[in-house]
Protein backbone atom coordinates (compact mmCIF):
# COMPACT_ATOMS: atom_id res chain seq x y z
CA UNK A 1 0.00 0.00 0.00
CA UNK A 2 3.12 2.07 0.25
CA UNK A 3 3.20 3.12 -3.56
CA UNK A 4 0.63 5.61 -4.30
CA UNK A 5 2.38 7.90 -1.15
CA UNK A 6 3.26 10.44 -4.14
CA UNK A 7 -0.26 10.71 -5.32
CA UNK A 8 -1.90 10.80 -1.67
CA UNK A 9 1.15 13.56 -1.12
CA UNK A 10 -0.01 15.54 -4.09
CA UNK A 11 -3.48 15.32 -3.87
CA UNK A 12 -2.82 16.84 -0.52
CA UNK A 13 -1.38 19.74 -1.70
CA UNK A 14 -3.89 20.29 -3.99
CA UNK A 15 -6.64 20.48 -1.63
CA UNK A 16 -5.00 22.61 0.90
CA UNK A 17 -4.36 24.89 -1.94
CA UNK A 18 -7.80 24.97 -3.12
CA UNK A 19 -8.99 25.50 0.58
CA UNK A 20 -6.49 28.00 0.69
CA UNK A 21 -7.97 30.23 -2.25
CA UNK A 22 -11.47 30.83 -0.41
CA UNK A 23 -9.67 32.64 3.24
CA UNK A 24 -10.18 36.10 4.27
CA UNK A 25 -6.93 37.29 3.11
CA UNK A 26 -8.40 41.05 3.59
CA UNK A 27 -9.78 40.65 6.84
CA UNK A 28 -6.73 38.48 8.58
CA UNK A 29 -4.69 41.72 7.30
CA UNK A 30 -6.50 44.50 9.36
CA UNK A 31 -8.43 41.44 12.04
CA UNK A 32 -7.56 42.74 15.33
CA UNK A 33 -8.86 38.16 15.76
CA UNK A 34 -8.73 35.98 13.39
CA UNK A 35 -9.21 31.99 13.79
CA UNK A 36 -8.98 29.36 10.98
CA UNK A 37 -9.46 25.55 10.66
CA UNK A 38 -9.14 23.77 7.67
CA UNK A 39 -9.16 19.26 7.34
CA UNK A 40 -8.33 17.37 4.53
CA UNK A 41 -8.85 13.40 4.09
CA UNK A 42 -8.14 11.87 1.17
CA UNK A 43 -8.47 8.17 0.73
CA UNK A 44 -7.14 6.42 -2.36
CA UNK A 45 -5.63 3.21 -3.56
CA UNK A 46 -8.54 0.44 -2.97
CA UNK A 47 -8.21 -3.17 -3.45
CA UNK A 48 -12.34 -3.12 -3.96
CA UNK A 49 -14.76 -0.99 -5.83
CA UNK A 50 -17.82 0.63 -3.60
CA UNK A 51 -21.28 -0.55 -4.68
CA UNK A 52 -23.01 2.18 -3.44
CA UNK A 53 -21.79 5.67 -2.73
CA UNK A 54 -23.34 8.96 -0.39
CA UNK A 55 -21.95 12.39 0.01
CA UNK A 56 -22.92 15.03 1.88
CA UNK A 57 -21.11 18.83 3.34
CA UNK A 58 -22.52 21.61 5.21
CA UNK A 59 -21.94 25.06 6.70
CA UNK A 60 -22.75 27.61 8.95
CA UNK A 61 -22.07 31.02 9.32
CA UNK A 62 -22.75 33.62 11.77
CA UNK A 63 -21.54 37.27 12.04
CA UNK A 64 -22.69 39.85 14.26
CA UNK A 65 -21.27 43.19 15.39
CA UNK A 66 -22.62 46.43 17.44
CA UNK A 67 -19.75 49.01 16.80
CA UNK A 68 -17.35 46.21 15.42
CA UNK A 69 -16.70 44.83 12.17
CA UNK A 70 -16.34 40.80 11.79
CA UNK A 71 -16.29 38.50 8.62
CA UNK A 72 -17.22 34.75 8.55
CA UNK A 73 -16.05 32.28 6.31
CA UNK A 74 -16.96 28.32 5.49
CA UNK A 75 -16.34 25.62 2.84
CA UNK A 76 -17.21 22.30 2.42
CA UNK A 77 -16.83 19.43 -0.10
CA UNK A 78 -16.78 15.84 -0.33
CA UNK A 79 -16.99 13.46 -3.24
CA UNK A 80 -16.55 9.51 -3.49
CA UNK A 81 -15.44 8.73 -7.13
CA UNK A 82 -16.21 5.18 -8.66
CA UNK A 83 -13.51 5.17 -11.26
CA UNK A 84 -10.75 5.11 -10.31
CA UNK A 85 -11.91 4.52 -6.65
CA UNK A 86 -10.92 7.80 -4.59
CA UNK A 87 -12.88 9.66 -1.62
CA UNK A 88 -12.25 12.71 -0.09
CA UNK A 89 -13.52 15.60 2.10
CA UNK A 90 -12.53 19.18 2.35
CA UNK A 91 -13.58 21.82 5.06
CA UNK A 92 -12.62 24.99 6.15
CA UNK A 93 -13.88 27.23 8.93
CA UNK A 94 -12.09 30.90 9.03
CA UNK A 95 -14.00 34.32 10.95
CA UNK A 96 -11.61 37.48 11.58
CA UNK A 97 -12.73 40.65 13.32
CA UNK A 98 -12.07 44.19 14.39
CA UNK A 99 -12.94 47.20 16.53
CA UNK A 100 -15.36 46.16 19.57
CA UNK A 101 -18.89 44.37 20.08
CA UNK A 102 -18.94 41.35 17.70
CA UNK A 103 -19.00 37.84 17.21
CA UNK A 104 -18.03 35.49 14.26
CA UNK A 105 -18.72 31.56 13.89
CA UNK A 106 -18.33 29.45 11.04
CA UNK A 107 -18.59 25.56 10.82
CA UNK A 108 -18.12 23.30 8.45
CA UNK A 109 -18.81 19.88 7.86
CA UNK A 110 -18.36 16.89 5.02
CA UNK A 111 -19.63 13.72 5.25
CA UNK A 112 -19.09 10.29 3.07
CA UNK A 113 -20.35 6.64 3.07
CA UNK A 114 -19.14 3.61 0.95
CA UNK A 115 -20.69 0.19 0.69
CA UNK A 116 -17.99 -2.35 0.06
CA UNK A 117 -19.31 -6.30 -0.82
CA UNK A 118 -15.27 -8.33 0.76
CA UNK A 119 -15.43 -12.35 -0.12
CA UNK A 120 -14.13 -14.45 2.02
CA UNK A 121 -10.70 -15.35 2.59
CA UNK A 122 -9.32 -11.84 0.97
CA UNK A 123 -8.16 -8.61 1.81
CA UNK A 124 -9.44 -5.32 1.77
CA UNK A 125 -6.84 -2.09 2.05
CA UNK A 126 -6.59 1.58 1.14
CA UNK A 127 -4.61 4.49 1.76
CA UNK A 128 -5.51 7.53 3.12
CA UNK A 129 -3.88 11.44 4.39
CA UNK A 130 -4.94 13.30 6.78
CA UNK A 131 -3.87 17.13 7.27
CA UNK A 132 -5.28 19.20 9.86
CA UNK A 133 -4.76 22.54 10.50
CA UNK A 134 -5.84 25.17 13.41
CA UNK A 135 -4.76 28.80 13.84
CA UNK A 136 -5.91 32.04 16.30
CA UNK A 137 -4.25 35.52 16.75
CA UNK A 138 -5.41 38.61 18.80
CA UNK A 139 -4.27 42.02 19.72
CA UNK A 140 -6.00 42.50 23.44
CA UNK A 141 -6.15 39.71 26.06
CA UNK A 142 -8.85 41.90 27.98
CA UNK A 143 -11.45 42.04 25.53
CA UNK A 144 -11.11 39.32 22.42
CA UNK A 145 -11.03 35.66 22.30
CA UNK A 146 -10.47 33.13 19.48
CA UNK A 147 -11.10 29.63 18.83
CA UNK A 148 -10.39 26.75 16.47
CA UNK A 149 -11.14 23.11 16.86
CA UNK A 150 -10.78 20.22 13.94
CA UNK A 151 -11.99 16.89 13.76
CA UNK A 152 -11.21 14.01 11.00
CA UNK A 153 -12.42 10.32 11.31
CA UNK A 154 -13.10 7.17 9.23
CA UNK A 155 -14.39 3.51 10.20
CA UNK A 156 -15.13 0.22 8.69
CA UNK A 157 -18.40 -1.14 10.05
CA UNK A 158 -19.27 -4.32 9.73
CA UNK A 159 -22.71 -4.21 8.42
CA UNK A 160 -23.86 -7.48 9.23
CA UNK A 161 -23.82 -6.47 13.16
CA UNK A 162 -23.10 -2.82 12.62
CA UNK A 163 -19.74 -3.43 14.48
CA UNK A 164 -16.84 -0.89 14.13
CA UNK A 165 -13.79 -3.06 13.28
CA UNK A 166 -11.30 -0.21 12.82
CA UNK A 167 -11.08 3.67 13.12
CA UNK A 168 -9.10 6.14 13.04
CA UNK A 169 -9.36 10.30 14.17
CA UNK A 170 -7.80 13.48 14.52
CA UNK A 171 -9.02 16.17 16.81
CA UNK A 172 -7.79 19.54 17.74
CA UNK A 173 -8.52 22.56 19.02
CA UNK A 174 -6.78 25.22 20.13
CA UNK A 175 -7.86 29.17 22.04
CA UNK A 176 -7.19 32.04 23.34
CA UNK A 177 -9.15 31.88 26.46
CA UNK A 178 -7.08 29.34 28.14
CA UNK A 179 -4.17 26.84 28.38
CA UNK A 180 -6.05 23.98 27.75
CA UNK A 181 -5.26 23.32 24.08
CA UNK A 182 -4.73 19.93 22.30
CA UNK A 183 -4.02 17.67 19.38
CA UNK A 184 -4.19 13.89 19.56
CA UNK A 185 -5.25 11.11 17.50
CA UNK A 186 -6.63 7.54 17.80
CA UNK A 187 -6.42 4.20 15.98
CA UNK A 188 -7.05 0.54 15.86
CA UNK A 189 -3.85 -2.01 14.70
CA UNK A 190 -5.00 -2.62 11.25
CA UNK A 191 -4.42 1.62 10.77
CA UNK A 192 -0.87 1.79 9.85
CA UNK A 193 1.16 4.89 9.16
CA UNK A 194 4.33 5.78 6.58
CA UNK A 195 4.44 9.06 7.86
CA UNK A 196 2.75 11.14 11.16
CA UNK A 197 3.70 14.80 12.16
CA UNK A 198 2.30 16.26 15.24
CA UNK A 199 3.02 19.82 15.72
CA UNK A 200 1.24 21.13 18.73
CA UNK A 201 0.62 24.81 20.01
CA UNK A 202 3.55 26.28 18.00
CA UNK A 203 3.33 30.00 19.52
CA UNK A 204 4.54 32.32 16.99
CA UNK A 205 3.70 35.14 19.73
CA UNK A 206 2.16 35.50 23.17
CA UNK A 207 -0.79 36.24 20.94
CA UNK A 208 -1.21 33.84 18.10
CA UNK A 209 -1.03 30.29 18.31
CA UNK A 210 -1.06 27.34 15.28
CA UNK A 211 -1.55 23.97 15.57
CA UNK A 212 -1.02 21.26 12.72
CA UNK A 213 -1.15 17.58 12.17
CA UNK A 214 -0.07 15.58 8.93
CA UNK A 215 -0.80 11.72 8.47
CA UNK A 216 0.12 9.78 5.77
CA UNK A 217 -0.75 5.76 5.95
CA UNK A 218 -2.98 3.13 4.79
CA UNK A 219 -5.90 0.72 6.35
CA UNK A 220 -5.20 -3.48 5.45
CA UNK A 221 -7.85 -5.92 7.22
CA UNK A 222 -8.12 -10.14 6.39
CA UNK A 223 -11.55 -11.37 6.27
CA UNK A 224 -11.68 -15.05 6.41
CA UNK A 225 -15.60 -14.72 5.62
CA UNK A 226 -17.64 -12.77 3.28
CA UNK A 227 -18.86 -9.43 4.68
CA UNK A 228 -20.68 -6.32 3.40
CA UNK A 229 -18.60 -3.44 4.59
CA UNK A 230 -18.97 0.50 4.96
CA UNK A 231 -16.84 2.92 5.22
CA UNK A 232 -17.55 6.47 6.72
CA UNK A 233 -15.80 9.45 6.77
CA UNK A 234 -16.42 12.90 8.87
CA UNK A 235 -14.38 15.73 8.37
CA UNK A 236 -15.41 18.92 10.46
CA UNK A 237 -14.49 22.48 11.93
CA UNK A 238 -15.28 25.25 14.05
CA UNK A 239 -13.72 28.76 14.48
CA UNK A 240 -14.86 31.70 16.51
CA UNK A 241 -14.08 35.25 17.23
CA UNK A 242 -15.59 37.75 19.34
CA UNK A 243 -14.66 41.17 20.92
CA UNK A 244 -16.50 42.58 23.91
CA UNK A 245 -17.46 45.80 24.88
CA UNK A 246 -19.45 46.35 28.42
CA UNK A 247 -22.89 47.69 27.25
CA UNK A 248 -23.70 45.03 24.35
CA UNK A 249 -21.56 41.90 25.01
CA UNK A 250 -24.48 40.30 26.89
CA UNK A 251 -27.52 40.72 24.58
CA UNK A 252 -25.00 39.77 21.68
CA UNK A 253 -24.13 36.30 23.28
CA UNK A 254 -27.39 35.94 24.09
CA UNK A 255 -28.67 36.11 20.77
CA UNK A 256 -26.25 34.39 19.11
CA UNK A 257 -26.09 31.64 21.88
CA UNK A 258 -29.56 30.91 20.30
CA UNK A 259 -28.90 30.67 17.12
CA UNK A 260 -26.59 28.13 17.60
CA UNK A 261 -28.29 26.00 19.67
CA UNK A 262 -30.62 25.61 16.33
CA UNK A 263 -28.12 25.27 14.15
CA UNK A 264 -26.46 22.47 15.83
CA UNK A 265 -29.73 20.48 16.09
CA UNK A 266 -30.56 21.10 12.40
CA UNK A 267 -26.92 19.68 11.84
CA UNK A 268 -27.29 16.81 14.05
CA UNK A 269 -30.54 15.32 13.08
CA UNK A 270 -28.76 15.39 9.49
CA UNK A 271 -26.09 13.42 10.26
CA UNK A 272 -27.99 10.79 12.29
CA UNK A 273 -30.13 10.74 9.51
CA UNK A 274 -27.04 10.45 6.90
CA UNK A 275 -25.06 7.64 8.93
CA UNK A 276 -28.21 5.32 9.55
CA UNK A 277 -29.12 5.49 5.83
CA UNK A 278 -28.59 1.88 3.97
CA UNK A 279 -27.19 1.05 0.37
Amino acid sequence: MKQSLGFNKYFCLLATSFLASSVLVESRVLAATFASSQGTLVLTNFSHSPLGMLTHADTDTLAVGKGGKVNSIADASASFLKTPTIAFNLTSSEAAGKNQAYLGLAESKATLRGVFNIEENSWFSFNFVADLNLQTSINDYQTENASASGKLFFTLVDLNNHQSLDYFQLTGKISTENNRDFLDYQSTNNVNFNYQLIDNQQNLSDKEKISTAYFDGYVERYFTSKTSLALISYNANEVKVSASEPATVTALCFSCGVIGILLKYCRRKNTLIFLKMKR
